[in-house]
Formats: C-alpha cells, structure tokens, sequence
C-alpha cells in the first residue's frame, strides 16, 4: 500500500514538473520574442497563476487520499482490537465507550468514529498492561 502511495506521489510530482516546466517555457518564449502583445503577457500571467492553483489543489486532493488510506481502519480491525481489549478486562468500558457513541456494537458505529474508537481500545488495553 505505501509503495503504491509513493509512486502515485512520484507520478504527482512529475505531472507537476511538467507544468512547471511548460510554464517556464511560455515565459521565455514571451522574454525573447521582440513584439510582444501587452495582452499575451497578461494573459500568460494569469495562466501561469490558474496551472500554480491546480497544482496546489492537486496537492491537497494527493494529501487528503493518502491521510485517508493510511488512516482507513476496518471494522474487521476494530472488532479485533476489541476482542484484545475485552481479554484484558475491559468489557464495560468498551460497552460505555459504545453507548456513549450510541451504539450497542461496533458494526453500528459510524464509519468516521473508527479512528478514534480504535485509539480508544488502544489506550484501554495500554492502561490495562500498565495497572
């Protein structure tokens, strides 16, 4: 999975050196051309501004897939980590955390309320080693 995010963000980073590049070379093309229409010139500026601001959406669009697969915890895992949880002893703080969240088992909770789920039975089964 990890390899598969590096490539893509390879693949990323190269598509964005491209448009850099081609936008360098239509401001170079502007530096030498001896007749140059005031509105090529604005007109290049403002493309150049419009491929920078798709490239930083890109970006962002890159980061929010990636934080999302990397942070993507089945219910498969939290029944898991569960299960670790409740062999530690922790059976009635699980079946509180789960009301709390308005749910009687884990397949009921919301796909969002995962990642803090699981670190919760983390913290659980950490302070049950602990005591």
């Amino acid at each position: 999975m990890k390899e598969i995010a590096i490539i893509k963000e390879a693949i990323e980073k190269a598509k964005r050196l491209a448009k850099e590049a081609e936008a360098l070379a239509v401001s170079l093309e502007v530096l030498i051309e001896d007749d140059v229409d005031p509105d090529y010139e604005k007109d290049t500026a403002i493309s150049e501004k419009m491929a920078a601001a798709d490239i930083e959406a890109q970006d962002r669009a890159r980061a929010n897939a990636y934080n999302a697969e990397m942070n993507t915890i089945t219910t498969g895992e939290l029944k898991a980590k569960a299960a670790e949880a409740a062999h530690a002893g922790c059976s009635d703080a699980i079946k509180a955390r789960l009301s709390e969240l308005g749910a009687r088992k884990i397949s009921e909770l919301q796909e969002h309320e995962f990642t803090d789920f699981y670190s919760f039975l983390e913290n659980l089964i950490k302070e049950s080693r602990d005591a």
